[in-house]
């Protein structure tokens, strides 16, 4: 195998789990809004957010 394929295949497969991971973190980011949304119509939502380990975490 030539040097040239060897580093198309590091390229495509060097990068696609970056990719992937980026692309996770963005429908995550979606579902955690989306959850926040929902959660806020709750009457309980500010008690059950002080409940520790439920609440959101510093970053």
């Amino acid at each position: 195998m030539d040097g040239t394929i060897s580093r198309r295949w590091y390229v495509l497969f060097g990068w696609l789990p970056l990719l992937l991971l980026q692309a996770y973190r963005q429908q995550l980011s979606t579902l955690e809004r989306e959850i926040d949304q929902l959660m806020a119509q709750l009457e309980e939502y500010e008690l059950i957010q002080s409940l520790p380990g439920v609440g959101r975490i510093a970053r």
